[in-house]
């Protein structure tokens, strides 16, 4: 279990390199938008500002849902606890 929680806590820790990118490119491009777009672009501008804070939101409650887990080990003492009982 414990190779399971290291993998997936390291390939979260590698997408979080390419999720604060995308999220400054985001950044970028929303603000394009804003400047040059007039209404439309405003509206534009906002929706990809947001779903650029939503993404990388999410990529970080990944980490920290699997950085807990790491910290606790909650499946290990679960299924110890289970192959205990059988």
């Amino acid at each position: 279990m414990d190779a399971l929680v290291n993998s997936i806590d390291r390939l979260v820790t590698w997408l979080q390199y390419p999720a604060w990118s995308l999220f400054g490119l985001c950044l970028i491009i929303g603000g394009y938008f804003f400047m040059s777009g007039g209404r439309e672009g405003r509206e534009k501008a906002k929706t990809i500002w947001i779903s650029g804070v939503i993404g990388l939101f999410v990529v970080l409650g990944v980490k920290a849902i699997v950085s807990n887990v790491k910290e606790t080990q909650v499946f290990g003492v679960v299924l110890d606890g289970l192959t205990r009982l059988f």
